[in-house]
């Protein structure tokens, strides 16, 4: 399958080793979030169906 690409985009500010830093801060801060909401994807509700 030939590769295509989906989005392309200009990129305004760099990532710079300050931004680095302060965006892997920001992802670890909220990587607790990202699993309780995904814990809850997998779970059925009482009036779930099982077929």
């Amino acid at each position: 399958m030939k590769r295509q690409k989906i989005y392309e985009f200009d990129i305004d500010a760099p990532l710079t080793d300050e931004r680095r830093e302060a965006l892997e801060a920001n992802i670890e801060k909220n990587a607790g979030l990202s699993r309780s909401r995904s814990n809850m994807a997998g779970r059925r509700t009482p009036t779930s169906s099982t077929s």
